[in-house]
């Protein structure tokens, strides 16, 4: 689909591209909300922290879920701990199941939270998408935890290579 292929651009260094294939995904339906969340990563990957939230909320309005795929880490990243925090809090007091386990771990990653990190990710069953942790968690504390190496290999995949650091700013 168009708005994950954005994702792939904007992670091989192609930031205009990426930006116009998750502009695409939107010219192909108006209110999808992947696409504004796509738009919102590639701001975020930028530290353009307002672009980035307002896709997100944009994303989390059509979509509930976004609110813990998006609108949570953008939060955090950001500096608005007090509601990003909010928002994992309210995830964290819901049943736990695979979807929401791999959004905690992700979000408690970001704010260096390595034990909380290793508590959430070790939910089983996985979901579908557990496996892109070796991509998308680039907290160098994770990675360097030997936890981490034996995550991947429990999961069966490589360890990363070093992550590209962003370098165009989209205004």
């Amino acid at each position: 689909h168009t708005a994950w292929l954005a994702w792939l651009l904007e992670k091989d260094g192609q930031v205009e591209e990426a930006f116009a294939e998750a502009q695409h995904s939107l010219e192909i339906e108006k209110d999808f909300p992947l696409g504004y969340y796509m738009l919102g990563w590639i701001h975020q990957q930028r530290q353009n922290y307002d672009s980035s939230l307002l896709y997100f909320r944009k994303a989390a309005g059509l979509n509930p879920r976004f609110r813990y795929f998006g609108l949570m880490q953008g939060l955090l990243a950001s500096g608005e701990f007090e509601e990003g925090m909010s928002i994992l809090r309210e995830l964290e007091s819901n049943p736990i199941n695979s979807f929401s386990a791999l959004m905690l771990a992700s979000a408690y990653a970001s704010i260096d939270s390595v034990d909380k990190f290793f508590e959430y990710i070790s939910y089983n069953p996985k979901h579908a998408w557990a496996n892109g942790v070796r991509i998308l968690i680039e907290n160098p504390q994770v990675q360097n935890d030997p936890r981490f190496r034996d995550l991947m290999e429990e999961m069966n995949l490589p360890m990363p290579a070093i992550q590209h650091e962003p370098t165009t700013r989209l205004e």
